[in-house]
Formats: C-alpha cells, sequence, structure tokens
C-alpha cells in the first residue's frame, strides 16, 4: 500500500503546473536531435541506413525513447560487440 500511494503523490507533483509538458518538450528535441544526428553522420552509407521503429508521425513517439535498426547490423551481434562498454 505504501507503494501506491507513493506512485499517486508521484503522478499528482508530477502533473502540478506545465512543468512536465516542458520536460517532455525538451526530451523530444533531444530524440529528435540524436536521430537527425545518427542520420547526418551515417548518410554516407546511403538513406535508408537508419530506421526508426514505432509511430512515422514523431508526435505519437514516446518523448524519451529513440528506437532505430540499421541496416545490415543485427541488433544481437551489436550487444555483443560493445558488451559494457556503454550504458
Amino acid at each position: 500500500v505504501p507503494y501506491v500511494a507513493g506512485m499517486g503523490k508521484a503522478a499528482e507533483l508530477l502533473t502540478e503546473g506545465d512543468k512536465w509538458r516542458d520536460n517532455a518538450r525538451v526530451m523530444a528535441e533531444n530524440r529528435d536531435r540524436l536521430l537527425d544526428r545518427l542520420k547526418f553522420h551515417l548518410n554516407d552509407l546511403g538513406d535508408d541506413v537508419v530506421r526508426t521503429n514505432g509511430p512515422s508521425d514523431p508526435a505519437l513517439r514516446l518523448p524519451n525513447t529513440l528506437s532505430v535498426g540499421l541496416r545490415s547490423v543485427r541488433s544481437g551481434d551489436l550487444l555483443r560487440s560493445i558488451r559494457d562498454r556503454v550504458a
């Protein structure tokens, strides 16, 4: 029960005022900037190297999440190769 009450209080604090909207906007801007930079820096490999997963309309995506696929890159192989070098 204390955890449920804590979650309720956290939701209440989150929705006070418009700060959560500002935070969501900043997160979405950062997400979009990261996607743009990935596409820019991988552009020499072709236009279709970076493919976004999820809704094609950015407004329908979670503001704090970017999911992409990279042409010819197998995710399992990539994860094994980077192991614990990234968070």
